[in-house]
């Protein structure tokens, strides 16, 4: 690379910095439920070497009963070590994880032997799309998984032979952290090991193949008597899909219901059906999904131009395959080619099967492969250009990287003015408000809070500061639900209802509402 281009990279870089830490801690307002958790359970173990549950140092962090991986807290023990316990703390693993992406992905970029512009535009597309911004700015465990296991793919894919062994062991370090971080990477796991054990040869990915299939076998053993929260959420174990089976079976009689009507064939047509709309330009670009925390209203994850991109540089994987299959070329050769192709659908399994499908979070890597493709199908057109109408090459590189900046400039301007004046009704962004009020006007009473999510236990506990070994002595949790989730009931003298009606005959002050209407309410 010449200076000039580091020099770029640099301006990227740079760039992508202040897109991400620019008002941080401002916007968003609040932490959502589950960073909140992050943050509870990890200033707990700081103080007292226990988690919300009383727990030693758990491996799994039981939270609200989803069982949250360690990676992320232990990220928090360490920083509140030294660091403020607040808001914009906690957000920072994810923030330097989605900074840190940018170089990867340039080196993952470069790896594919494109023009260097083209790898300079995939650092702009990842520092600058929706997706990867917007995420660096939640304390996602999956945005800290993402960069780890990115990182970790690039060395067991594109490490050198005379380091092999050095790369190899810091792949699995990698991957590791990444597995104990966020659920995704241990499901793709077997899958990786597939495709290394065929592009690098049975002999050069013997140890490494092994290990990762260690690493997977111990670390599902671990989670064996946790996966009955995890399927719950999966199309297989949904209660409201079962029922829909039966409806899609009874449409059939005779053979067809044997052949059509089977739960194979259906749970088939459903995972097709929610690949199908992971590729979708309304899913992708213009609305982003059902979940209010993934995208900005009426947005969607990547830019019109890096879409298009994508699918263009598809198109170019496929034809490089074709022509690789129709001149009997090595087998590992026509593997290679397909590396990115191969990746791109496999990262989204374990999306493709919950039912909220599609869902970014569980398939950020999806994202990444996305971007350089998009960066092939880029040098594509760049070449063709150069080859039929060089003078208008220069051309070309602006109007791409102008369209880029055009599409940015509307969604910061989302971003920045109206997201952070109406955040969604779920982040309860008035709660906290009320919560302190309460706290300090009502200081010997006892106080109901309406919660009928009951996740709002610890939003109070963190927003007001409840000591770690004041809350494991007072607080009381609720029966699991049936998908094994437990709320919280009592924390001290507030007391979590589910509606107003079940106030208690001595409770004189109730707090209720949701979004940014909350009320103190005094009977």
């Amino acid at each position: 690379m010449t200076k000039k281009s580091w020099i770029i990279l640099f301006v990227i870089f740079c760039l992508g910095l202040v897109l991400r830490t620019y008002q941080l801690a401002k916007i968003p307002g609040i932490l959502n439920r589950d960073e909140t958790a992050l943050a509870y359970n990890a200033w707990s173990l700081q103080q007292t070497g226990l988690d919300e549950w009383g727990q030693k140092w758990p491996l799994f962090f039981q939270s609200f009963g989803d069982y949250k991986l360690p990676g992320y807290i232990w990220s928090l023990v360490f920083l509140f070590s030294f660091l403020p316990v607040n808001d914009l703390v906690v957000k920072i693993p994810s923030l330097v994880a989605g900074q840190l992406l940018i170089l990867v992905v340039f080196a993952w970029a470069k790896k594919l032997k494109i023009s260097t512009f083209s790898s300079l535009l995939v650092a702009l597309m990842v520092a600058i799309n929706p997706i990867f911004w917007f995420y660096s700015r939640i304390a996602f465990e999956a945005n800290l998984s993402l960069f780890l296991f990115t990182s970790g793919l690039y060395f067991l894919f594109f490490g050198q032979d005379k380091k092999q062994y050095l790369y190899q062991l810091l792949a699995l370090v990698l991957i590791l952290l990444a597995v104990l971080t966020y659920n995704t990477p241990l499901l793709l796991l077997p899958f990786i090991t597939l495709l290394l054990v065929i592009l690098k040869g049975v002999k050069k990915s013997l140890i490494v193949s092994f290990s990762l299939l260690i690493l997977f076998l111990l670390i599902m053993k671990e989670m064996l008597p946790l996966t009955s929260q995890k399927q719950a959420i999966t199309i297989f174990s949904d209660e409201t899909v079962w029922r829909q089976s039966i409806d899609y079976r009874q449409q059939f009689t005779g053979i067809w219901q044997k052949i059509l009507g089977n739960n194979y064939f259906y749970y088939l047509t459903l995972m097709g059906k929610n690949l199908i709309n992971s590729f979708s330009f309304k899913y992708l670009v213009t609305s982003g999904g059902s979940h209010p925390w993934h995208s900005l209203p009426h947005w969607g994850h990547l830019f019109p131009v890096t879409y298009l991109l994508g699918f263009l540089g598809i198109l170019k994987q496929l034809t490089l395959t074709f022509d690789q299959l129709t001149n009997k070329k090595d087998w590992r050769k026509v593997t290679e080619k397909l590396l990115l192709l191969f990746l791109l659908l496999v990262s989204l399994i374990p999306a493709v099967i919950t039912v909220d499908a599609p869902h970014a979070t569980r398939s950020l890597l999806f994202f990444v492969i996305w971007v350089l493709l998009a960066g092939v199908g880029f040098d594509y057109l760049l070449k063709v250009i150069q080859k039929r109408l060089p003078k208008l090459q220069s051309l070309f590189k602006i109007l791409m990287v102008g369209l880029l900046f055009y599409s940015l400039f509307f969604y910061a301007q989302g971003y920045f003015w109206a997201y952070a004046h109406q955040y969604p009704d779920s982040l309860n962004t008035a709660l906290i408000e009320k919560l302190q009020q309460a706290e300090s006007k009502y200081p010997d009473q006892t106080i109901a809070i309406v919660d009928s999510g009951g996740y709002d236990y610890i939003l109070l506990a963190w927003y007001l500061k409840i000591p770690p070994s004041q809350f494991l002595s007072d607080n009381v949790k609720q029966l699991p639900n049936s998908y094994g989730f437990r709320y919280g009931e009592r924390v001290g003298r507030f007391h979590f209802i589910a509606e107003p009606k079940d106030l208690g005959p001595d409770e004189k002050v109730m707090i209720n509402g949701y979004g940014d209407n909350w009320q103190i309410i005094e009977r």
